[in-house]
């Protein structure tokens, strides 16, 4: 594994404040992709909730480790 690969998964900035307040409100198991879309889509963060179904392999690989990052 190269150091790029431990670097966090660079997202747009509605996706990682989406994942962020998902995860620090802990309802939800971030592994388990429809309970974070429902969670996502209920909450109004659609930008998220897309990105994470059109990214379903990164955003799980990522969740795991090494993170999310704003690609600003």
């Amino acid at each position: 594994m190269s150091a790029k690969d431990n670097d966090p998964v660079p997202v747009p900035t509605a996706v990682f404040e989406g994942l962020l307040r998902c995860r620090q409100l802990g309802e939800q198991d971030m592994l388990e992709i429809k309970s974070v879309l429902r969670w996502l889509r209920d909450n109004g963060w659609y930008a998220a909730a897309d990105w994470v179904e059109q990214n379903q392999e990164t955003y799980l690989d990522a969740v795991i480790q090494p993170g999310f990052r704003p690609d600003v």
